[in-house]
């Protein structure tokens, strides 16, 4: 399955009630604990100082990153970009090599 990095802006309104504010990220907040147990979004950093993340999918496709990504609550508010990552050849390579490894007794 394609990995996908993504980066996330959100600009809610200025003028959102504060309720409603709390309501947006608490919902947020979930539905991204859902991604996070499914397995589909591996990994999530905060962008400090701003209202940003950068995470990490694994998905068998741009159509289904889409789904998924649209299935967050504070999709209107938002700026999002995506791309697909692939393993390099020589990490992929020494990866092969590390997990072939015979560790002696002992070690």
């Amino acid at each position: 399955m394609p990995e996908f990095l993504v980066r996330i802006e959100t600009r809610l309104p200025q003028d959102l009630p504060e309720a409603q504010r709390a309501q947006l990220l608490d919902a947020e907040s979930a539905r991204g604990r859902e991604l996070l147990e499914s397995g589909k979004l591996r990994r999530i950093w905060r962008v400090p100082g701003r209202t940003a993340n950068v995470s990490l999918y694994d998905v068998a496709d741009a159509d289904e990153l889409h789904e998924l990504l649209s299935s967050l609550p504070r999709r209107g508010a938002r700026s999002t970009s995506a791309r697909t990552l692939t393993q390099s050849a020589d990490a992929a390579a020494a990866y092969r090599r590390r997990s072939q490894l015979v560790l002696p007794k002992g070690a």
